[in-house]
């Protein structure tokens, strides 16, 4: 019985010492589960960036707005090359029809207003008055017979230099005096030193008449010739 009694209160110990022990692992575990309670976790949120919620989110961002495409270079300026200067001045040197002998000398001059100053010098013609013409073609061969027709870019008539309506190249007449020579002077808007244009006075023939001029300009086989050719200012005549 002794015995019996003894195994009893040693597992009467036993049990309480194991209570003692346990208790305050008991309270342990509620000051935890108070304290996480207390303080719960948050869940993660569906917009933050550490906490994706599907993989695309990772992806950077794409800008909506395209970039403005750069402007095309553009081309340089054509520059077109500058035209040479028309000539102010020009000469024709007239020689004979029958032998070539050297006649004379015409001279043109821009002046004032695009007038053009127009002298001559003759000698060696036979006396009386000359037509004096400037034709379209300026070629003296075979005795002038290529020179064409008076020049005439405006489409008139024949006249006298004082008409208003005459060919540009109706010069009227030269007078000679008995020793062979005589002078001539007239200055006219009609005509150009442009080249190209129809009224350029370059390149032309310009023909001395055997008889004077007439309301038809038909005056007579030509005497004298000579092509109407541009020269540098200063250029003396000679």
């Amino acid at each position: 019985m002794k015995r019996t009694g003894m195994l009893l209160a040693l597992a009467l110990a036993a049990c309480g010492g194991a209570q003692k022990s346990t208790q305050p692992i008991a309270a342990t575990s509620e000051d935890a589960s108070g304290e996480a309670m207390a303080n719960p976790s948050p869940p993660p949120s569906a917009g933050d960036p550490m906490k994706p919620d599907r993989d695309d989110q990772l992806v950077p961002p794409v800008d909506d707005e395209a970039p403005t495409p750069a402007e095309p270079a553009q081309a340089p300026a054509q520059v077109e090359p500058a035209r040479p200067a028309a000539p102010q001045q020009a000469m024709a040197m007239l020689t004979a029809v029958k032998n070539g002998k050297d006649v004379g000398t015409v001279t043109f001059e821009l002046g004032s207003d695009n007038v053009i100053v127009i002298q001559g010098d003759f000698h060696d013609l036979p006396p009386g008055k000359h037509a004096f013409y400037i034709y379209e073609n300026g070629d003296c061969s075979s005795k002038a017979k290529k020179i064409g027709k008076h020049l005439d870019p405006t489409k008139q008539k024949h006249g006298p230099p004082s008409s208003a309506t005459r060919h540009a190249g109706d010069f009227g007449n030269i007078e000679i005096a008995k020793d062979g020579t005589g002078t001539f002077q007239m200055n006219t808007d009609s005509l150009s030193f442009e080249p190209g244009r129809a009224d350029t006075l370059t390149g032309r023939a310009l023909v001395v008449h055997a008889k004077a001029d007439n309301a038809r300009g038909s005056a007579g086989a030509p005497i004298a010739c000579g092509v109407i050719s541009a020269r540098d200012a200063g250029m003396s005549a000679e």
